[in-house]
């Protein structure tokens, strides 16, 4: 059983003597995951002799557990292995009965890569070529789930759902009933230069808030004919002297209808030797419609705002692409309000038994005389 489901378990109340029984009160000591089923509390009820009471007692796991058996009865209490709780039942003024229940649940919990916020980056707009992004849907806990819709984005977005492998079944891999992962691709083709945005939704049976149904958020930039380079400027924010910054990256995208040999990427300017080029692209040449990338870090030597420029080499004999680079560097004490800080990204059942003891006996005890 999954966090969040509810189990129904049938219970009788058991009157062993002749003379009717008088129940006053049922009630459990944690209700927090066991209770009745409405309608169903025998709460002040006369039960006649030798008669039997069907009631129901519903089980709603707020917190996984582990397997195993837990120990203990007459008090209610949760351990790593099972969640107990003691029902009395209060009747004939002075009298009580206990019944102890324990429950067993798995957390269901889904995981989205590359990520519930996706930047695709650029993509050029004089194509007639769709981009594909594939996105898995996983099991990020023990607990299998059901992969029930995925939505289209809106048809007025650069986004479109182009396929879903069908998978269902989600769960860790190698469990019983489970297909592992899901497959979803989205096509990405915008129309104009520029920034655009869309979503997807995912749809589940997990009775979780944030698992039923995951937004997933989607970002493009159109690049028109040409190459360019996005963004065009770097603000590395703040960094301590000495301190190197998180890598920064930038894009440079070939639109030009024709294969792109690159040429050397240098840093000019006043303060460029507080920036580095950290990551460079595997190969030179950006065959058209694709991209490639460069990572840079700032290192101030010195307070105050560096500033450099970055320009790449076409090599076509043109003038070079350019992005301007700033950073700000602070000694103890020190602080630049204005500067922007920015981090770099990438981006981007079958249940366990309850057991549970579901009848017990109310045998009218006889007094004195």
């Amino acid at each position: 059983m999954r966090v969040g489901d509810t189990d129904t378990i049938p219970l009788t109340l058991h009157n062993l003597g002749a003379q009717p029984i008088q129940i006053s009160t049922v009630m459990f000591d944690d209700p927090s995951e066991f209770s009745f089923a409405t309608g169903s509390d025998p709460s002040a009820t006369m039960l006649g002799g030798s008669a039997d009471l069907p009631t129901s007692v519903v089980y709603t796991p707020v917190r996984a557990t582990t397997s195993g058996s837990g120990s203990g009865s007459g008090s209610s209490s949760s351990s790593d292995s099972v969640t107990i709780a003691t029902l009395t039942v209060n009747h004939d003024s002075t009298m009580s009965d206990q019944v102890t229940f324990q429950g067993c649940a798995v957390a269901a919990k889904m995981s989205v890569s590359p990520g519930d916020n996706y930047d695709v980056g650029p993509v050029c707009t004089n194509t007639n070529t769709t981009k594909t992004v594939q996105f898995t849907v996983s099991a990020a806990d023990v607990g299998n789930f059901k992969l029930t819709n995925v939505s289209s984005p809106d048809p007025s977005s650069p986004f479109s759902l182009q396929s879903w492998d069908g998978t269902t079944e989600i769960g860790p891999t190698g469990m019983a009933g489970s297909s592992g992962s899901a497959a979803i691709n989205i096509g990405v083709k915008p129309l104009q230069p520029g920034r655009d945005t869309g979503s997807f939704t995912i749809t589940t049976d997990i009775n979780v808030a944030g698992d039923t149904t995951r937004q997933i958020s989607l970002a493009v930039t159109g690049i028109g004919s040409g190459v360019a380079v996005t963004p065009d400027s770097l603000d590395f924010g703040t960094a301590s002297l000495g301190q190197t910054s998180l890598a920064q990256m930038l894009a440079v995208s070939n639109c030009q209808g024709s294969d792109l040999n690159l040429g050397a990427a240098t840093i000019t300017g006043k303060n460029a030797n507080e920036f580095s080029i950290v990551i460079q692209p595997t190969s030179t040449t950006v065959t058209n419609t694709n991209s490639v990338t460069y990572g840079l870090v700032f290192l101030p030597t010195r307070s105050g705002i560096g500033s450099a420029t970055l320009e790449i080499d076409l090599g076509n004999g043109g003038p070079p692409l350019t992005v301007s680079l700033i950073g700000a560097g602070t000694s103890a004490g020190e602080s630049f309000g204005s500067a922007t800080y920015y981090t770099c990204t990438t981006g981007g059942t079958a249940g366990w038994p309850i057991a549970a003891v579901v009848g017990f006996a109310i045998a009218r005890r006889r007094r004195r005389r």
